[in-house]
């Protein structure tokens, strides 16, 4: 039995024993909180991550564009000021303006065929086409003894037969391999009728089930007995539809795909455009991708070329960076990219909307890059490039900004300071309109008129007719349209019609007149506008308005009859007492004035409206045929 004086040192030695542990503890977390801390200035590292390890890959331009376009470096120097410095001052600002403060912050830019299915059928085109010969995808199509209908998935066949025409044939688009046919708001599904009637080519937008990617599916369909419709072939490209082409047997397929951020770049299929059939999808070659110097996003628009008789590729082309819009003549594919050009002189930035034109050609079976064209301000659609003999002809929106960059005091009393831009007043500051001229042989503009509309207004619409063009500008609910004569390219001469009411979201060649369908008095207003082009100006010749409804600004919903001089829309009024809100108009200009000859109930999506005439009658298209004997 220990003693007490032994029962006390054996206590004392354990408690100095627990000391030591303690101390020992607790410089080990000292330890640790001082490397920890001392890591907190540890600076991030900004710079470009290297992709030297893929200089063997035929990518490797792609790889090294992607790879500048999708590093995001860190916004912050330092751990310690992201986790500590930042939140601090962010309380404190905010504690400055609960006391009646104010933070200063810098506004941001503004951005803006003939032949027979059964001995006899056959073709007949329906779409107004912007090029002759150059057919667009629709969701029309005819031959002279059916009517084809593509809505929501669904492909309808009606009979030409007057009052007795009837849905013969029906098929319904399904998932396959693995691929989710999709129809979203917004996401266009057009098609295709051979020449001999035979065959529908449907391209719609798909998207693959396991790993989210979107695509646009190239779909052909047996209608040579149309109650019998049966699938032949179904065809995959990356990306989402865009537009499509048909030029005799061959199909111009134009897309777009976008390469998100984390890609691994030994694997090409995760950042390079694809086309193929599900169990077999190649990369477009190398060789075959354009990467312009100064891309600033990760959109490919992918070209294809397809032989429609046998679907197989016969070429193929991407451009990093593009597009916008897309305009196809008879030779050649136009794509437009729209960029800022940034220039910064004695403190003062000048911002302005450029827009490069590329020209990829189509001839010769093959796709090939002729030429870019580097234009001042934006293109608003297809419409406002036309090629017309061997001089391409473009009207834009030119925007142009400047601001005086200074420092200022947020309480001008030896306060944080910040960096604001001031507007400045300018006489070339907004937007305008502008024409120009480029010679496709030498790729330089040979002519142009710049700054022709008042000014701050935009390009509403143009329409260009041989030598001559017509441009609809406007600022608000008013609008002058202008007829350019484009016969003399060293003398371009132009008039107006001064401004009136409204302004036309699409001009179309009406005989020997032009017709403006767009916006009246109000935005709820519909508005269709003859005008006639005299000796001392562009004069309106009559008008017709529909107030307080809504319609389509899909150009091919507009039932265009040029021979007989009227105009098919279908509208949806705000302001009705039966049950059909929405109802079809046709409009027929005598010569004098615009009238109305059917105003009918319709059912379907506005967008979706069609229409043609044959034989007496007009057969109207949406969620059923409706046949009015005109």
């Amino acid at each position: 039995m220990k003693t007490y004086s032994e029962r006390t040192q054996s206590i004392l030695a354990k408690q100095k024993k627990l000391k030591n542990k303690r101390n020992i503890a607790t410089a080990s977390i000292g330890g640790l909180a001082l490397v920890f801390f001392l890591t907190l200035f540890i600076p991030y590292d900004k710079s470009l991550p290297s992709v030297d390890k893929y200089a063997n890959s035929p990518y490797y331009a792609v790889i090294e564009k992607l790879n500048t376009l999708t590093h995001v470096p860190k916004e912050y120097d330092s751990p310690f000021e992201e986790y500590i410095a930042a939140p601090l001052k962010s309380f404190f600002d905010f504690e400055f303006i609960m006391m009646g403060g104010a933070v200063g912050s810098a506004p941001q830019s503004d951005m803006m065929m003939n032949g027979s299915s059964d001995g006899n059928a056959k073709y007949e085109e329906v779409t107004d086409n912007q090029v002759a010969g150059v057919i667009e995808g629709d969701i029309f199509k005819r031959s002279d003894k059916y009517i084809y209908y593509l809505s929501s998935g669904n492909l309808s066949v009606y009979s030409i037969e007057g009052k007795d025409s009837k849905k013969v044939g029906e098929y319904s688009i399904k998932s396959k391999d693995g691929y989710n046919v999709a129809y979203y708001y917004g996401e266009d599904s057009e098609m295709f009728l051979s020449n001999d009637c035979n065959t529908i080519y449907i391209l719609t937008s798909a998207y693959k089930k396991d790993k989210e990617e979107k695509y646009v599916t190239l779909l052909t369909l047996d209608v040579s007995d149309p109650t019998k419709i049966a699938e032949k072939k179904r065809l995959y490209f990356s990306g989402n539809y865009e537009t499509s082409r048909l030029c005799d047997n061959t199909l111009l397929l134009v897309a777009n795909y976008r390469v998100n951020g984390g890609v691994q770049y030994n694997k090409p299929k995760e950042y390079i455009p694809q086309y193929g059939t599900s169990k077999n999808m190649t990369c477009i070659p190398a060789e075959d991708i354009i990467v312009p110097e100064d891309a600033n996003n990760t959109r490919f628009t992918t070209l294809y070329m397809i032989d429609t008789t046998t679907l197989e590729l016969q070429s193929s082309k991407a451009l990093l960076s593009y597009a916008e819009e897309v305009y196809v003549s008879e030779d050649t594919i136009y794509t437009t990219h729209q960029k800022q050009v940034k220039t910064i002189k004695y403190c003062i930035t000048r911002i302005e909307q450029m827009t490069d034109i590329t020209a990829i050609s189509y001839a010769d079976n093959k796709l090939t890059q002729t030429g870019t064209v580097t234009v001042a301000g934006y293109v608003e659609n297809q419409y406002s490039l036309d090629e017309y003999e061997g001089i391409l002809r473009v009207v834009t929106t030119t925007d142009i900004n400047k601001y005086r960059e200074q420092e200022e005091a947020i309480n001008h009393d030896n306060g944080p300071t910040y960096t604001s831009m001031s507007p400045i007043a300018d006489r070339e500051v907004g937007t305008n309109a502008s024409l120009y001229c480029i010679d496709l042989d030498t790729w330089k503009v040979v002519s142009s008129v710049e700054g022709f509309a008042p000014p701050n207004e935009i390009v509403r619409s143009v329409r260009f007719d041989k030598d001559k063009a017509y441009v609809c500008t406007s600022i608000e609910l008013q609008d002058p349209v202008f007829a350019f004569d484009l016969s003399d390219l060293s003398n371009i001469t132009y008039k107006d019609t001064g401004t009136i009411s409204g302004y036309s979201l699409s001009l179309v060649d009406f005989g020997d007149y032009l017709l403006g369908i767009g916006y009246g008095d109000s935005m709820d207003n519909l508005k269709l506008e003859v005008y006639e082009e005299t000796s001392d100006g562009v004069v309106s010749v009559a008008s017709y308005e529909v107030a307080y409804c809504r319609f389509s600004t899909e150009y091919k919903s507009y039932f265009i009859d040029r021979e007989n001089m009227r105009i098919g829309i279908a509208i949806e009024n705000y302001d009705y007492e039966d049950e059909s809100p929405c109802r079809y108009r046709l409009i027929q200009f005598d010569g004098y004035s615009l009238i109305r000859l059917l105003n009918t109930p319709y059912a379907g999506d506005l967008d979706e409206a069609r229409a043609v005439y044959i034989d007496g009658y007009l057969y109207i298209l949406g969620e059923e045929l409706i046949v009015k004997e005109i």
